[in-house]
């Protein structure tokens, strides 16, 4: 098809549609935007045609196409700009394409009414809209139009109501006639809601007159004309649109009921009162029908109501109760609750629902207060929740009309606050809301404000467990806690600011201050009342504690005594104690003289302090968080003593029987309240024995003594030691009787079951209630031990106590709770025997007896999980029990602290739930177990200080210093610790003058020295105080006093001089540490305890600590370095040990220096025996393996002769570096020999260190030669999987190649090239290496087809850096040019290719005699059976023309072009690799090459270099593009022929400057450059050098450059822009999809900036025809390109 306009470029852009994906679409419509806002009406109007022509395209291209008009016509510019005749086509075809759409085609006719709206918001144009749409209804119709021309009438009136209200009449006019004809539910729908936004437009326009006229009754005046104008209108379509209300479909009904509420605003008031009952009836009966257009419908009931609720003119009365109830239901939802998940539109309906009561309140607020009340009554939760809500929502916006209804909603509220009342916690929590409401808003001032405190108290505490389950309510934690807070701010609330809170509060809260259930919440109580109180007293009235306090509920002086003082109870353990603390310390410094007239004065007394304590204690900051859980309870328990010291004050300071024994009674009746509270209830016991032991009444203290038995739950700690902590109390004033009391208790475990009146004793010990009952029984004689008067303790313990013990203790079985609260009476007991106590003369004969207890119970326990405090209570019990007389034998000893050690050092985690004792300073209980075992130890060795006991201590330990658990280590080590310390501070055994050894001195030093660096910061302090404490007990072993200090070894000076901190050791402080302390030990350690201090250090080389185990290693260094004369017969077992200890300490270097010392002794004396080894050792080296290496070439005196050695055996490989082998299908591999290969290894780490560096300096040619035929020789070869059989024997050696060296090395010229970097690394070569790693070069040596490259590379910055190495290296190299191993040729061809540029002599000056010998060598390889070899000759030969001596290069210079020129056409290149260097070659030499040269052979270049514009291989096209260039620089300017090819070439080279390939791209830009200077052009040639950068990458984007480089072409070289145009055209058919969407930015580019008489000159058929066929590409970037180029040429016409 022949394409010649932009018309029919626009056409066939339309034509792409059909067969376009989404991205294409976009384009598309982008294209067709431009070109409208550009050729607005040639766009338009071909769109229009394009319509019309085509009336069977799809309705989505349809819709596509109608929805780029309206972006064009979006535009306001051009809006306002096209003319009327091109709007209408616009208007009457969207019109048209609107009637033609059918009910299922909705994106059509969206289009369409989107075109027509958009058109419509113009004021300027929406007459004509209006008129187009109305031509399609026209007047007299008995049907109605299409169901969009009604939607686009309601939108324009939507959009556009003051130009829509003009057309109003006329509308109205033609729809009054067909409404009632109207049969469809979508049309219906259409209708009313179109009649809706007519309704809105009418009054948008009756506010927009009044906001411009500035005389307001003018204004009013105008609005109601307005209206009027209308109203008969809208009356009839009244009675129409009722009609619908009854329609089948619920949207119908939906919309037609919000129309109906719209149409109520504009009708009559009499209209609205003859149609009343039959509105409400038919709104009535909305909601029955429907459930999804709920919202709809209320709308539409909200806007009846503004209309009848505005004045009394219309009579609702008598339906309103009915309104009411249909409306009530969409108030009923939550949207708080988080089970449900209501949609937007109950949403939406529910916010709609309250606007229609807090409409109908300004006119019926009495009514709906009624109904609201009789909806709170409702059975269901969300009826109750939606009538307080509303009632709420009144209450906070209806204001005055709302007034004066207090009494009335507060009598009506009565019974929904009533206690019988059931309601869920979303009620109650609705309820607290109202009643905040209620009293923000003074009503809890009227009658009935008593309902309100009532339920707020009942609510502010949790509903219990039985309330919840018997009314069947669903335990919301969350509601509960909130439900409560919330109760609680609105008593305060209350308190603080009611005008009768004194009415309603007082004494109304005390009935709650000794209820159970108010326990949680006796700091709000407190508060309130106190409020109360300090509020009468500021007003200067008093507080009647007689009106009121008749009623059994409320609480007495003594109750409320008693219950402030245990709830002062541990105020420190978290805020909220501390709060209901200071609430009631406060509350009862208001009634003190209530209490006692003697108390007042008391609490004035101490209520500062303890105010302060609380604060002290509660604010405390600690730096370590441990020390937050060990003083926590340690705050608890000494504001718990303060609080019980001001109890005893308090009470003593009443001089009155009576009166403590009725606070006595007090505290023993509360005891039931604390049932679920242990720590209260404990301290409800300790206060009612505090008031106890202050009564002389024995009966009285009988009686509450078994109550408190009776009350206590033995099941729980906390109770069961405040029962004998209580007992105990008694017990100091009261000792026989207590005694006589717990006898009895005793034997409530053998009392009958039928005459038991304790009701949990059931007459079995194994009952579970009985045994805790006898584990405080236990305790409590425990308890009175301690509390017994000295004088008659010995024989109160004696007789009484241990004698009724003794039965528990042997029995086996006995349960862990027993046996914890008998190991705690135990420690007690030996407490109040203890020698300080009582005298040091007493001896305790029954101690064995309870040792042996006390070592069965703990040796029933796991070792390393703690389930109890059995090994914690066992330890304070042997600290205790081993002070007393007489001492314990070694036996005794050993068997006890084996038993303690070993079960609780491995301790490594705890039972869930267990705590530690209130007294205990650790976090845990496993913390707290481990500090008293260290208390035992060292209570063991203060009593008996000889060195058996220590020594047998140490032993125990000495299995845990090398655990590989870092608590086991640090516990073991601390133990250690302190037990030195103990023994030196207490040693009996050591006399003054008399020398001796200290037997565990040697094993203390190799185990403890290492751990100076332990991991862990605690493990080397502890071990440095270890090795110090070994040294001073060593020194007193010699005869030396206490007293002298040990100037050699100073804790302080090491840690301070190390920097011993937090965290791990850095190994170079680790290691002048352990030097440290060698010198130390060497300087100290006895010759006869060596071999111990070895063996031990051996051991200690395993140990999992990298640098425990250095250290370990260090220390070994250090004695075989002094004392190794002696160990010369182990030469050959240490390195065997080295080697094999070597993998196992890999990961510490300083274990490695000191190991591999050993060996550079060894090797010095057996040098080849040890290499030979060495070199037998499989591949890859581990890395042990090549710092034994690196060990060995360190020795200087010894290397040169090792590198010769290595050279020597590396040589003689190549001779038969692979072998071939057949794999099948008459193919074969090549397989590398392993020879070669180990050489290479060990030369690699030889050069890695070897010293001195002058020995691989003078070797550096001959090593570099060797390597570059190693790479040749290894090129393109594989590793051996199998080791070939020796030639000798025909066994198998061992397998050099591993399997680890195939995976972690690709190719064995990995191994080769690697050494020539490690060659370069050690000569410090940098610049070689990063010209390697910049050009890739090292891994294109892996490459078998580009590793020749590299060689050349390497080659060439030898010479640029170290041209003295280039000569003896080229020398080595030629001497194998005629080798008959290919590898050995190739590898000199390539090196002298790389030479001929420089060849330079030693000097780096240029040596013509090592050219003359390179390109001797080169000629002789021209004709080489080798591809490969051929094509680095004419590489070689090439580089004459970049060769450094002009005079010298020009002698060869034409052999080497004809060498080039004939490569062209070799033979046996088929993969163009001999051409591609012939075209380098050429590039090369046309730059030395004379011009009248040049000249002869540039038409044979230019023939064969064009084609490679075009070639595959991107790597010859960007030679061919360099070539070009540089022919242009040299004779462009003289030679016509090129100044033609330039025009030719100039589109080609630019296209390809876009490719992705960067190589090429710097190419076509580098050339770019040079050729642009010789266009005439000063604009184009100043573009380019701004655009493209020297090295060919361009500066700008590319399409910019692209845009800016066609426009100047065009209008510098106006007579070539057809031939510029044509040849890009070419392009479209390219190969390359890169170049074709080049191609066509180019052409849009080129041609959308044309003058007109250009465009004319322009073959548009052609061109236009291509673009259009790039619209078919099938590539989605062309097709793209193309609608982006189409889109620029809207100046075409």
């Amino acid at each position: 098809m022949s394409i010649q306009s932009l018309e029919d470029l626009i056409t066939s852009l339309l034509d792409t549609l059909g067969a376009a994906n989404d991205d294409v679409k976009t384009e598309v419509a982008e294209a067709l935007v431009n070109l409208g806002q550009n050729q607005y009406r040639t766009t338009l109007k071909t769109i229009h045609t394009y319509l019309i022509q085509h009336n069977k395209i799809a309705p989505h291209l349809r819709s596509f196409l109608l929805r780029s008009m309206t972006d064009v016509v979006s535009n306001s510019k051009v809006l306002d700009a096209v003319d009327e005749q091109t709007m209408l086509l616009v208007i009457n075809l969207a019109t048209q394409e609107l009637s033609m759409t059918k009910d299922t085609e909705l994106e059509w006719a969206d289009a369409s009414k989107d075109l027509l709206v958009t058109i419509g918001k113009s004021q300027k144009h929406v007459s004509h809209v209006l008129d187009a749409v109305l031509q399609k209804f026209p007047p007299g119709f008995a049907n109605s139009p299409h169901r969009y021309v009604v939607v686009v009438l309601g939108k324009i009136a939507e959009h556009n109501p003051q130009g829509f209200v003009h057309f109003l009449t006329d509308v109205l006019s033609r729809a009054i006639p067909l409404l009632p004809n109207i049969r469809g539910d979508t049309l219906r729908c259409s209708w009313a809601r179109a009649i809706c936004y007519f309704c809105e437009a009418v009054r948008e326009s009756e506010s927009a007159v009044r906001e411009v006229k500035e005389d307001t009754n003018i204004a009013q005046e105008q609005s109601s004309t307005n209206r009027l104008t209308y109203c008969d209108q809208f009356e009839t379509v009244f009675e129409v649109i009722f009609t619908w209300m009854s329609s089948k479909d619920s949207k119908v009904r939906a919309e037609a009921a919000e129309c109906i509420g719209e149409l109520c605003l504009m009708v009559r008031k009499q209209k609205l009162i003859d149609d009343l009952k039959k509105l409400v009836t038919t709104f009535l009966g909305l909601y029955k029908k429907s459930s999804s257009e709920n919202h709809t419908i209320t709308q539409g009931l909200c806007r009846f109501l503004e209309a009848t609720c505005m004045d009394d003119i219309v009579p609702l009365d008598p339906y309103l109760d009915e309104l009411l109830a249909v409306l009530f239901p969409h108030t009923c939802l939550d949207p708080d609750d988080s089970n449900a998940s209501p949609s937007q539109s109950a949403i939406k309906n529910h916010s709609e629902a309250f606007r229609c009561f807090h409409v109908a309140a300004n006119r019926f607020a009495d009514r709906i207060v009624y109904f609201l009340l009789h909806k709170m009554q409702h059975t269901q939760d969300m009826q109750k929740l939606g009538a307080i809500n509303v009632m709420r929502h009144l209450l906070n916006s209806s204001g005055s009309s709302m007034e004066d209804k207090r009494s009335l909603v507060m009598m009506g509220l009565r019974r929904l606050l009533a206690a019988e009342q059931v309601a869920t916690i979303r009620v109650k929590r609705a309820i607290v809301q109202l009643c905040v409401a209620l009293s923000d808003h003074a009503y809890v001032d009227a009658e009935g404000g008593q309902h309100v405190i009532a339920f707020l108290v009942r609510n502010v505490i949790n509903q219990s467990d039985d309330q919840v389950g018997k009314r069947g309510l669903t335990d919301d934690v969350a509601g509960l806690n909130q439900l409560r807070t919330q109760c609680a701010q609105a008593l305060h609330t209350i308190a603080s600011t009611s005008s009768c809170a004194n009415r309603l509060l007082w004494p109304y809260l005390l009935e709650f201050i000794c209820v159970k259930e108010y326990t949680p919440v006796m700091a709000d109580l407190c508060k309130c009342l106190r409020t109360l109180i300090v509020k009468t007293k500021e007003m200067g009235q008093t507080i009647d504690y007689q009106e009121g306090f008749e009623k059994e509920k409320v609480a007495g002086k003594y109750q409320v005594f008693a219950r402030l003082f245990v709830m002062m109870c541990c105020a420190p353990l978290n805020g909220l104690l501390g709060r209901r603390a200071r609430e009631t310390l406060g509350f009862l410094g208001q009634i003190g003289d209530w209490l006692h007239p003697s108390i007042s004065a008391i609490v004035a007394e101490h209520q500062d302090g303890l105010s302060a304590l609380i604060e002290e204690l509660s604010t405390s900051v600690w730096t370590d968080s441990q020390k937050v859980g060990e003083a926590k309870w340690r705050r608890v328990s000494r504001w718990n003593e303060a609080v019980l010291e001001f109890l005893a004050v308090t009470v003593l300071s009443v001089n009155d029987g009576e009166w403590r024994q009725e606070v006595a009674a007090a505290f023993g009746k509360q005891l039931e309240l604390y049932k679920e509270m242990q720590h209260e209830k404990a301290f409800a016991l300790r206060c009612l024995s505090m008031v106890l032991s202050s009564i002389a009444n024995t009966t009285f203290i009988i009686d509450h003594t078994q109550l408190m038995f009776r009350s206590t739950n033995h099941a729980t700690t906390a109770e069961r030691v405040g029962c004998a902590k209580g007992i105990g109390a008694i017990a100091r004033i009261h000792m026989d009787l207590i005694l006589t009391q717990l006898e009895n208790i005793s034997k409530w475990e053998h009392s009958k079951k039928n005459q038991s009146w304790f009701g949990f004793v059931k007459g079995s010990y194994t009952d579970i209630e009985m045994v805790q009952l006898r584990a405080t029984l236990m305790l409590c004689y425990g308890h009175v031990a301690f509390s017994c008067p000295t004088e008659a303790v010995t024989q109160r313990v004696e007789q009484t106590i241990v004698p009724f013990l003794r039965t528990y203790m042997t029995n086996q079985k006995q349960e862990v709770v027993v046996r914890e609260a008998l190991l705690e009476t135990i420690r007690l007991i030996a407490e109040a025997l203890s020698p300080t106590r009582i005298g040091p003369d007493y001896s305790f004969e029954l101690r064995n007896e309870l040792f042996t207890f006390l070592k069965d119970c703990v040796q029933l326990e796991t070792s390393e999980t703690l389930s109890s405090s059995i090994r914690l209570l066992a330890c304070r019990a042997v600290a205790s029990l081993v002070c007393l007389m007489p001492r314990l034998t070694n036996n005794e000893v050993w068997e006890l602290s084996n038993i303690l050690v070993k079960t609780i050092l491995p301790i490594s985690r705890e039972k869930s739930g267990l705590k530690t004792n209130e007294e205990e300073d650790s976090a845990t209980i496993m913390d707290a177990t481990v500090s008293h075992l260290g208390c035992a130890i060292e209570a063991i060795i203060r009593n008996n200080s000889s060195l058996s006991i220590v020594t047998q201590i140490l032993q125990i330990l000495q299995t845990f210093y090398g655990s590989s658990a870092d608590h086991e280590r640090l516990r073991a080590i601390d133990l250690t610790v302190l037990s030195l310390r103990v023994y030196f501070e207490s040693a009996e055994d050591v006399q003054l003058g008399h020398a001796s050894d200290f037997p565990p001195f040697s094993s203390i030093l190799a185990r403890m020295a290492p751990r100076a660096v332990d991991s862990v910061h605690s493990v080397r302090v502890q071990a440095l105080l270890a090795l110090h404490s070994s040294l001073r007990l060593a020194y007193i072993f010699k005869g030396h006093s206490r007293e002298t200090d040990l100037a050699a070894f100073s804790i302080t000076e090491i840690t301070e001089k190390y920097n011993f901190e937090e965290g791990k050791l850095d190994g170079q402080t680790a290691k002048k540490v352990v030097k440290h302390i060698a010198q130390i030990i060497e300087a100290n350690l006895p010759p006869s305890q060596q071999q111990t201090y070895l063996s031990a250090l051996f051991d200690m080389l395993g140990d999992r600590q990298n640098q425990v185990s250095s250290a370990s290693a260090q220390l070994l260094s250090n004695s075989l370095a002094c004392r190794g004369a002696t160990l010369h017969n182990e030469g050959a077992t240490i390195v065997s040990s080295i080697l094999s200890k070597l993998p196992e300490i890999h990961g510490c270097v300083q274990t490695y220096t000191d190991l591999l010392a050993s060996l550079c002794a060894f090797y010095s004396h057996q040098q080849y025996v040890v290499i030979d080894v060495l070199l037998e050792q499989p591949l890859p080296y581990s890395k042990e393996l090549c710092d034994a290496w690196e060990c060995i070439s360190r020795e200087r005196a010894l290397f040169p002769s090792l590198l010769d050695y290595i050279l020597e055996l590396m040589f003689e490989s190549f001779v038969h570096p692979y072998d071939l082998v057949e794999i099948g299908g008459g193919t074969s591999v090549k397989v590398c020999n392993a020879k070669p290969l180990v050489y290479a290894s060990a030369l690699t780490e030889l050069l890695k260190g070897g010293e001195p560096e002058s020995a691989i300096e003078e070797r550096f040619p001959i090593l570099l030669a060797t390597l570059i035929q190693l790479l040749t020789s290894v090129s393109g070869t594989q590793f051996p999987v199998v080791q070939k059989d020796s030639r000798d024997t025909g066994v198998s050696s061992p397998l050099l190649i591993t399997a680890e060296l195939r995976r972690s090395m690709e190719k064995p010229a990995g191994l080769a090239v690697a050494v020539i970097r490690t060659l370069l690394q050690r000569m410090r070569l940098t610049d070689i290496i990063e010209e390697m790693n910049t050009l890739r070069s090292w891994s294109e040596c892996l490459d078998a087809n580009n590793f020749l490259n590299s060689i050349a590379i390497l080659t060439c910055a030898i010479v640029e850096h170290m041209p003295k190495w280039a000569e003896p290296l080229a020398d080595r190299l030629m001497e194998k040019v005629t080798s008959e191993q290919e590898p050995l040729r190739l590898a000199a061809v390539t090196v002298v290719s790389a030479l001929i540029k420089k060849s330079p002599n030693q000097d780096g000056r240029f040596d013509e005699r090592l050219l003359v010998d390179c390109v001797n060598a080169l000629q002789n390889t021209l004709k080489d059976e080798s591809l490969r070899i051929r094509k680095l000759c004419v590489r070689g030969l090439g580089e004459i023309g970049e060769c450094v001596n002009l005079k010298t290069a020009s002698k060869f210079t034409a052999v080497a072009v004809v060498a080039s020129m004939q490569a062209l056409d070799d033979i046996g290149d088929r993969r163009d690799e001999v051409a591609m260097e012939a075209i380098i070659s050429l590039n090369k030499l046309v730059r030395r090459a004379a011009d009248s040269q040049l000249k002869e052979i540039l038409p044979q270049v230019l023939l064969k270099i064009r084609p490679c514009f075009e070639k595959e291989s991107a790597f010859l096209r960007a030679s061919a593009f360099s070539l070009f260039g540089e022919l242009g620089r040299r004779v462009g300017e003289e030679t016509p022929e090129f100044l033609i090819q330039l025009h030719s070439n100039i589109v080609s080279i630019l296209l390809h400057f876009g490719e992705d390939d960067q190589p090429v791209q710097q190419a076509c830009g580098t050339c770019l450059r040079v050729v642009g200077r010789l266009f005439t052009s000063d604009p184009l040639s100043q573009l380019i050098d701004r655009s493209v950068m020297p090295n060919g990458s361009p500066s700008v984007s590319y399409y910019l450059l692209q845009k800016d480089v066609a426009m100047i072409l065009a209008l510098s070289y106006p007579d070539y822009v057809n031939t510029y145009a044509l040849s890009c055209s070419n392009y479209f058919k390219s190969t390359s999809s890169i170049v074709r969407v080049n191609a066509a930015h180019f052409t849009g580019h080129l041609l959308g900036c044309l003058t007109p008489p250009l465009r004319a000159t322009i073959s548009k058929e052609l061109i236009f025809t291509g673009l259009v066929s790039l619209l078919k590409d099938e590539s989605i970037f062309v097709r793209i390109a193309a609608t982006k180029a189409i889109a620029q040429l809207h100046q075409f016409s």
